[in-house]
């Protein structure tokens, strides 16, 4: 009987501590605070974004909460650098020498989009 108990009880201590490890967790990473993480979703808000975001979620654990929201951060930045080149390189490709040039030419082609429907 007594064999049994101490086993129980001590499962139920192991489940104490899984507990007050995650509330812990949540508290440091500012969790608790819905609009805090609302804040953090609305700057997702572009699918592309958000599947990066969603990548580098599962590594949150293992950074800081301000380590982890400037990796985002960087990884958004060099996305957008990459989004510039690629832009760029169509531009180059086209025969463009400026991006004011191309601008001019994506306007266009929108605006007969626009109209042709």
């Amino acid at each position: 009987g007594t064999i049994l108990q101490c086993r129980v009880l001590r499962l139920y201590d192991m489940t104490l501590n899984e507990r007050e490890k995650r509330h812990n967790f949540a508290v440091q990473r500012n969790i608790t605070d819905t609009k805090m993480i609302e804040k953090r979703l609305d700057q997702w808000t572009k699918p592309e974004d958000r599947s990066v975001g969603d990548k580098l979620l599962r590594f949150e654990r293992f950074l800081k909460s301000e380590q982890h929201y400037q990796l985002m951060k960087d990884i958004r930045a060099t996305e957008v650098l990459r989004r510039r080149i690629r832009a760029l390189e169509r531009c180059k490709q086209a025969g463009m020498l400026t991006m004011k040039e191309f601008n001019e030419q994506k306007e266009t082609l929108s605006k007969r989009g626009r109209h042709s429907r």
